[in-house]
């Protein structure tokens, strides 16, 4: 039998506005999402129980982990077509709740994996549907790259490949995205706004999100000192992340984070979701 060896990796939200709510109760957005050189390792092993075994380096992501319910979703949608499970390890290294669609990586590489095991034809259509039914970002994860994401997350528009020197800094706050979204309906008029700079970056949930936890604030104020040309909170947070004018400065603005910052990562802009080797 085959084993799969992967790799999911991060995204930064580039733009993040919130246009409205929907009656199902999913936020329609517009954004610019972009995949980064952070990644989990995952290891897939079929077994023959139709289920998924999972263990992992974070012992709070073994139950009721995503990829359980992607396979769910997608061994109801083929049936037979999917007989057998998966025993699968993951290695991870994006840090959880931080904006960085950890989660939604690893499922959107299960589904290249379900996807390339039982040779599944899906039209684009049910791929969409499927995908949105797991999580909001798995449909980017899937594609990966820079990409526009309207909606309700299952719009995609390729863009121009970008490329930048970019660290990340995870401050240990663990956000969860549906308590965001709460705050941000129950917003006031008299919160922050968000700016948008002058290259575009955007993150609406700022508005929001910094008021309540100081410390993004001020990673923001560091990066800015450290020699960030722009700076952003990635998607709900908390992680945040600075583009420098060269990689000169990145180096520079990692030695200067590194004394005050454990969880930082010197990333580079790619153009895939994810990875997926097999073995035999």
């Amino acid at each position: 039998m085959p084993i799969y060896k992967c790799r999911s990796y991060a995204k930064i939200n580039l733009f993040l506005d919130i246009l409205s709510k929907e009656e199902s109760g999913y936020h329609k957005l517009k954004m610019i999402m972009q995949s980064v050189s952070l990644y989990d390792d995952l290891i897939f092993e079929p077994i023959q129980r139709r289920r998924i075994e999972l263990e992992s380096n974070v012992p709070e992501i073994n139950t009721n982990n995503i990829i359980h319910k992607a396979f769910e979703i997608y061994s109801d949608y083929f049936n037979e077509k999917m007989p057998n499970g998966f025993k699968v390890t993951i290695n991870k290294r994006i840090p959880l709740g931080a904006g960085l669609a950890g989660g939604s990586s690893n499922a959107a590489v299960a589904v290249g994996v379900f996807k390339k095991h039982f040779n599944l034809k899906i039209p684009k259509k049910i791929l969409l549907e499927l995908n949105h039914k797991i999580g909001s970002d798995v449909n980017f994860c899937y594609v990966g790259g820079t990409k526009q994401v309207e909606g309700v997350g299952n719009v995609i528009k390729s863009l121009p490949k970008r490329e930048a020197h970019v660290l990340l800094v995870y401050p240990s706050i663990h956000i969860a995205s549906s308590e965001a979204y709460r705050l941000w309906d129950l917003r006031s008029t008299n919160n922050k706004t968000a700016e948008i700079s002058e290259s575009g970056l955007y993150n609406a949930f700022e508005k929001v999100m910094l008021p309540m936890y100081p410390e993004i604030e001020k990673i923001k104020e560091d990066f800015s000192e450290a020699g960030a040309t722009d700076v952003l909170m990635t998607g709900s947070g908390s992680t945040v992340f600075g583009v420098f004018s060269n990689k000169l400065m990145c180096e520079n603005g990692y030695k200067i984070l590194i004394k005050k910052y454990k969880n930082i990562y010197n990333v580079r802009y790619i153009s895939k979701g994810f990875s997926i080797n097999q073995y035999s």
